[in-house]
């Protein structure tokens, strides 16, 4: 009688363990995009950044003309810690943001999305303080950043280090 005791309660660990780190996988609930485009031409986008749950989708394309271009896609898996982080940076977004009224001095656009919902978009961004040009608001700023320094492939633009 004592075996089946043992045996059903290591049964019983053994689920319930599982259904922990099942349950604590779920709870990477993310749904960001983050879109760099040419300024002024926000359909010329050059990355795009989807995170969906705890993987990362990166998407590089090259343009053949306006209407024609083609991306290569790279995918990673984010870890627990990788999730925390992005929720936590998720939560400190205080309120949105848009620019995408000013005009554009040449450069890149972004526009960042969480749940669907426009957080930040700028048709003439700076990642530097730079004369007549802002970076973004400093919660977005450390979201954009962090995305980026995921991604599997280096992002190549100029003026972003």
């Amino acid at each position: 009688m004592k075996t089946l005791y043992y045996i059903l309660l290591g049964c019983l660990c053994l689920t319930s363990c599982h259904n922990q780190t099942k349950s604590h996988v779920e709870k990477c609930d993310l749904n960001i995009s983050f879109y760099i485009y040419m300024a002024a031409m926000e359909g010329a986008v050059k990355y795009s950044f989807d995170i969906i749950g705890d993987s990362l989708t990166v998407k590089d394309y090259e343009f053949i003309t306006r209407e024609d271009k083609v991306y290569k896609a790279y995918k990673v898996k984010l870890t627990d810690d990788q999730c925390m982080e992005l929720m936590k940076r998720v939560s400190a977004l205080n309120q949105p943001c848009d620019k995408s009224g000013r005009i554009a001095k040449g450069g890149w656009g972004c526009t960042l999305k969480v749940d669907d919902q426009v957080y930040y978009k700028d048709n003439d961004i700076s990642w530097m303080n730079e004369k007549g040009r802002y970076p973004p608001p400093g919660e977005i700023k450390s979201l954009i950043d962090y995305v980026v320094s995921l991604s599997p492939i280096p992002i190549k633009l100029e003026g972003y280090d």
